[in-house]
């Protein structure tokens, strides 16, 4: 309201924490193709917040990132030793308990994660 004259209803899109809330109002005559920019509402509804960081981030995303440093350092230690090739990837593999017969392009994600997320080594 203003004073006493009441304002037009609009059509609002608010984020919840548990989705996205559409408020359509009453009166209006709703084409869901015309009437909403969907890629506008589809960002709003992905902006969800920070990550969970600390005590909060999950034991697996832990465990994966304590993973990716530790096989980022065979890897520089692998180079140390001189180790190339099929001969590197497996010693890397015994290295972090994983079977011989693992493909190398999970080692290479792996080492990817550690790469792009320039986590510190302690």
């Amino acid at each position: 309201m203003r004073g006493d004259r009441p304002l037009l209803l609009k059509l609002t899109v608010n984020l919840t924490p548990f989705g996205t809330m559409i408020f359509i109002p009453a009166y209006w005559s709703f084409d869901a193709r015309r009437d909403l920019n969907w890629r506008a509402i589809t960002a709003l509804h992905k902006a969800r917040g920070v990550r969970k960081q600390g005590s909060k981030l999950g034991a697996n995303q832990l465990a994966a990132r304590e993973e990716a440093i530790r096989a980022r350092d065979l890897w520089k230690q692998a180079a140390a030793r001189k180790l190339k090739g099929e001969a590197r990837i497996s010693w890397v593999l015994k290295e972090l308990n994983r079977d011989l017969r693992t493909d190398e392009r999970q080692l290479r994600r792996i080492l990817a994660k550690a790469r792009d997320a320039n986590w510190a080594v302690d």
